[in-house]
């Protein structure tokens, strides 16, 4: 009986899975610092206006990716490492390089990411 129930769970969380990699198809632009509250006043004012307009993620079906972070293009592939983790593996000069992003928060339309000891909303377009 315990195999059967285990089996059923893991099915059950697959599917739930595939649906919130589904859910992050699209494109994800910068909106707001996750934590800002943190932040004075002055600092919170110069990342806000360098990423505005700077930082957008375009999630493709085929988990290809293209973004675009402070006017500098990257290309690659991204995936859903489990319900918290997205992971974008980015093709550059040096060869391939991995950025990992925590999920702080998820939304149909947006989603809170943490990357280092930054964290920021993204919401979908």
């Amino acid at each position: 009986m315990k195999p059967y129930i285990l089996s059923v769970m893991l099915l059950i969380s697959s599917f739930c899975l595939a649906q919130e990699s589904d859910d992050l198809i699209g494109k994800w632009v910068f909106s707001d610092l996750y934590n800002a509250d943190e932040l004075d006043e002055v600092t919170k004012t110069a990342v806000l206006t360098q990423l505005k307009g700077q930082l957008f993620f375009l999630l493709k079906e085929s988990e290809n990716f293209e973004a675009n972070i402070l006017g500098e293009e990257f290309r690659g592939e991204w995936m859903l490492v489990d319900d918290k983790h997205l992971q974008l593996i980015m093709d550059s000069e040096n060869g391939r390089e991995i950025k990992n992003f925590e999920i702080l928060a998820f939304e149909k339309s947006k989603i809170a990411l943490k990357v280092g000891e930054g964290a920021f909303w993204m919401e979908k377009n």
